[in-house]
């Protein structure tokens, strides 16, 4: 198993895309694209009813893969078909907390999954409720455009594999330009003993080399690849994953 670690050796294309999405075939179709094409990475999300960190196009997609009747299990078949591409888990804490956490960190690390993003449990919540369970999971945290400075530094100490960069306020989404505001945050996380991964509102190419330029070591795409999708089906994921994997790491396939 290829470990988080190994990638930052070099700047790293992560794309998301919801586990199931459209249905459990199709998504190991997106998933097995975004590999061929230079994902370095490959963040899955855990379909959930109420996934407030996330803006319609993600929302979308959790509702059509509940539909279909997916749950943490098919995500992380899917996730198994994978053993060479580290796969990062993103689950909201109730799904996490119903399933039972060393249940849930036992099966993931089965399945091949190197680490997890609880989007709505911070820090705190985290310690309290998880902290004595043993894993190597790496635990992953967000640190956005309002966490001040103090915490930027607390939250570095206990994220694991890479610190998750929110580039903008509010949801996850494709958008049409790239917040200055980033550029600040980037410098705010300077300090921080790992590697830093831009997300939220990465939609293109321009996009990903203005954050490997503010000092990101890896760009994340989920809303513009789930987009892509949806408009053109696997070509448009794999033009689009092909565009911006050049950017980040060079010429792929």
């Amino acid at each position: 198993m290829t470990s988080i670690k190994e990638v930052f050796e070099k700047e790293a294309f992560m794309p998301f895309t919801v586990g199931g999405y459209p249905d459990k075939e199709a998504s190991k179709e997106i998933v097995q694209t975004l590999v061929d094409k230079g994902a370095d990475i490959i963040e899955l999300g855990v379909p959930f009813s109420d996934p407030m960190a996330d803006g319609p196009t993600i929302t979308e997609a959790d509702m059509e893969a509940l539909e279909h009747d997916i749950d943490v299990d098919d995500v992380l078949e899917v996730a198994s078909e994978f053993p060479d591409t580290p796969i990062v888990l993103l689950a909201y804490a109730n799904t996490v907390r119903r399933y039972g956490y060393e249940a849930f960190f036992e099966a993931a690390y089965e399945a091949g999954v190197n680490g997890l993003i609880i989007p709505d449990m911070p820090p705190e919540m985290y310690r309290e409720e998880i902290g004595g369970i043993e894993t190597d999971v790496n635990q992953i945290f967000l640190i956005g455009q309002n966490t001040p400075e103090k915490r930027v530094e607390e939250v570095g100490k206990m994220t694991e594999g890479f610190a998750y960069i929110v580039a903008v306020k509010g949801t996850t989404g494709a958008r049409s330009s790239f917040s200055d505001q980033t550029e600040e945050l980037m410098d705010k996380t300077e300090g921080l003993d790992v590697p830093r991964c831009i997300g939220f509102g990465i939609s293109s190419r321009e996009h990903a080399e203005k954050a490997l330029e503010s000092g990101a070591d890896g760009v994340i795409m989920g809303s513009a690849i789930i987009d892509a999708y949806k408009e053109e089906g696997l070509e448009g994921v794999e033009n689009l994953a092909t565009e911006v994997s050049n950017a980040v790491g060079g010429e792929n396939p």
